[in-house]
């Protein structure tokens, strides 16, 4: 059932249920109760709180802050990340309601590219902000590698790419080739190896690791003057994951841009496209956004805080993103 109400607003809810996934329902409504409450002490004390279980991210007391974390890979897999990122998702929802109810800014949360999705703007209407959402979904169907029938899956050298996609993928292929390797978009046969965003990760043999990065390498890529995309293994596969959530970001910010929208944030699971200013800093005279980093070795405080406009930060770490096997 809902948790317990008690003086404590943090007493209202059982922690230790989280690792409980048959009670994700359960805890999501009783959190979404909440948000008729409007009561910000509960709101930054239950974020305080899910910062010390490991939280994906959340906001400041004032809600002037997007605290951003790592994405979370547990020794329990991916359901137990997508059962975190919903209860986030309510927890934020609850933190921010008071400061966007006094300032008008629309909001909208989702689940998407496996993480918790959060659009705040200034002046956009529920019909933007859908199709904003909406964006964001199309944009994971077409470019997952774990979408059986995504156009990235069913790619096979010699198509002929569409527009938006021959420059996403032209423009990866720059990077892949600028860094040397260092980014590179083909490593789609090694993330499946490891399955670390999958229910059975595991550490493969140093066989199969060689193996497969036989069948990875940028330099087996190319696309040509018309748009035909060319591999030369068969057994090749894309994986777009370490660009997409930057690429879909910048994408809904142009988005929001061309509606006339001066003030935005969009939140992808840690990385955060900001454009103007926040409510919280319109208010005091100040341009930006507060983007706050949590510290790997404490996850319940800030490194310190960005102050970004018209700008992206993506923050990554491997305090989150792991799995534990044979207690390594």
């Amino acid at each position: 059932g809902a948790p317990a109400v008690s003086q404590n607003p943090v007493a209202r809810w059982d922690f230790g249920s989280f690792r409980r996934v048959s009670w994700t329902r359960t805890v999501y409504r009783s959190m979404l109760s909440y948000e008729k409450r409007r009561d910000p002490a509960v709101c930054s004390a239950v974020v305080r709180r899910i910062f010390a279980h490991g939280a994906l991210y959340g906001v400041d007391d004032e809600c002037g802050t997007f605290s951003v974390h790592a994405e979370n890979h547990t020794k329990t897999g991916g359901i137990m990340k997508r059962f975190l990122a919903v209860c986030i998702a309510a927890v934020l929802a609850l933190s921010m309601c008071s400061c966007s109810e006094r300032a008008k800014y629309s909001k909208t949360e989702f689940f998407a590219m496996n993480t918790y999705a959060s659009i705040l703007a200034d002046g956009a209407n529920d019909e933007l902000l859908r199709d904003i959402k909406e964006n964001v979904l199309s944009l994971e169907k077409r470019y997952s590698r774990t979408y059986e029938n995504s156009e990235l899956s069913s790619l096979r050298s010699g198509v002929r790419l569409q527009s938006d996609t021959r420059e996403l993928l032209t423009e990866l292929l720059n990077l892949s080739e600028n860094t040397q390797g260092a980014f590179d978009f083909t490593l789609g046969a090694l993330s499946e190896l490891w399955d670390i965003t999958g229910e059975n990760p595991h550490v493969p043999s140093r066989d199969r690791i060689e193996e497969t990065l036989s069948h990875c390498g940028y330099q087996k890529v190319r696309i040509d003057e018309d748009g035909i995309f060319y591999c030369d293994d068969e057994e090749m596969k894309l994986d777009l994951g370490a660009a997409m959530k930057g690429y879909a970001g910048q994408c809904q910010i142009e988005t929001l841009r061309r509606e006339g929208i001066e003030n935005a944030a969009v939140n992808l699971g840690g990385n955060v496209s900001v454009i103007g200013s926040s409510a919280e800093n319109k208010k005091k005279g100040v341009s930006g956004w507060n983007i706050g980093v949590n510290n790997p070795f404490d996850t319940s405080e800030l490194l310190g805080t960005l102050l970004l406009s018209d700008a992206t930060v993506s923050i990554s770490g491997s305090y989150e993103r792991y799995f534990e096997e044979d207690g390594v």
